[in-house]
């Protein structure tokens, strides 16, 4: 697949596993240099390298992104690099259940993940992205219940 991502910089949280990783490698491999967003910094590590064995360039945030300080970090390697131009949202997994399966504790987590963290993340990069001639491409995997009126799983 050709993306058209030579010289651009991505954004990939949720990178040191599954779908962001797989993303993360993906985007290198289509020429973008990325910035790789975990918890783990064992895994983080190895994802970073990945990208570079890739030929590309590479940055390590080790964050929770649910704390604002962890989305600080973020923002701080994205103003080092003077912006992105690829923002891909995909930290965190949701439990499965019910609506009545969860309290009002795990509501909490699971919006301070998604959507919060991701409505930060959006806003603390967009006024970077948009002076980039072509850039702007912003996704939130782990969205797809919600259209289809799920009720048995979170809808983010």
């Amino acid at each position: 697949m050709r993306l058209g991502l030579e010289g651009r910089t991505a954004l990939v949280t949720g990178a040191t596993s599954g779908i962001g990783r797989a993303v993360a490698v993906e985007l290198a491999t289509e020429g973008a240099d990325v910035v790789v967003v975990g918890r783990d910094t064992t895994r983080l590590d190895k994802v970073a390298q990945d990208v570079e064995t890739a030929g590309r360039r590479a940055w390590a945030v080790a964050a929770d992104i649910t704390e604002l300080a962890g989305t600080d970090l973020v923002k701080q390697q994205v103003d080092d690099l003077g912006g992105v131009d690829v923002l891909v949202n995909n930290a965190g997994g949701t439990p499965w259940g019910g609506l009545e399966r969860f309290d009002d504790q795990q509501w909490r987590d699971g919006l301070r993940l998604k959507p919060l963290s991701y409505v930060r993340l959006t806003r603390d990069v967009l006024p970077g992205m948009k002076p980039r001639a072509g850039a702007g491409s912003s996704t939130w995997a782990g969205w797809r219940a919600a259209p289809r009126g799920r009720t048995t799983t979170w809808a983010w």
